[in-house]
């Protein structure tokens, strides 16, 4: 989460948070944090904290983001980015729910009714989620072993008449050629120092990466 953050945080959120405490007093802001690099359900294209809301503490009062006017002006010049809410233009919960139900790589939406509640209704994408995840896991167990034994492209042609889990294989292919592509270059980097050396020179290289462990063994690997 902490790496997370440092790339979605910027000096307009602190600006914004300033603001708010400075001009409606006791408030809370809460964020939602999105990564690619951590995925829950859907995989936002950038890193970002997107305000979802502000929230009077005396009160509990919520404030939003388009709907409410004091949320626009603290927001005035600022780039970042937030959750728009809006009307649903539907009458009765019921028709919501039916009009987002078959939306596909979509979560759902949060409906907040005029009495103070909140609704989360999901779609049946997002409800299916578990076993697309308990699928995708098999799949790459399959996908990794298919790599080790030299048989990739049998495992793959399996899939021809299946285009989203080939499309899938793929891309793990693509990032599994990449990041040894990436520890070999390491290696070589490395080629003229002692082992202690090296593994302490690819330690630091590597700190801030998210396939820090896998890429220092990759590479260490290479070196020998």
């Amino acid at each position: 989460m902490r790496a997370s953050l440092a790339k979605a945080w910027t000096p307009d959120h602190e600006t914004l948070v300033l603001r708010a405490h400075g001009r409606l007093g006791r408030v809370t802001l809460p964020f939602e944090l999105l990564d690619p690099e951590s995925p829950i359900m859907e995989r936002p294209e950038q890193a970002s904290a997107l305000l979802l809301a502000i929230r009077r503490v005396e009160t509990g009062d919520y404030l939003f983001p388009k709907a409410s006017p004091e949320v626009g002006e603290l927001l005035r010049g600022l780039e970042v980015p937030y959750v728009p809410w809006e009307p649903a233009r539907v009458g009765r919960v019921g028709e919501l729910y039916r009009n987002i139900q078959g939306l596909q790589g979509r979560e759902g939406f949060v409906l907040w009714l005029a009495e103070g509640d909140f609704l989360k209704p999901k779609t049946a994408w997002a409800l299916g989620f578990p076993t697309l995840r308990w699928e995708r896991a098999r799949l790459l167990a399959g996908f990794l072993g298919a790599f080790l034994e030299d048989r990739l492209d049998d495992f793959t042609a399996a899939f021809a008449g299946e285009p989203e889990w080939q499309g899938e294989l793929l891309r793990w292919e693509q990032k599994l050629l990449g990041l040894l592509d990436q520890a070999v270059a390491l290696a070589r980097e490395v080629r003229a120092r002692s082992r202690k050396e090296a593994y302490a020179h690819l330690e630091d290289t590597l700190a801030n990466h998210p396939h820090k462990g896998l890429l220092l063994r990759m590479a260490m690997a290479a070196y020998e």
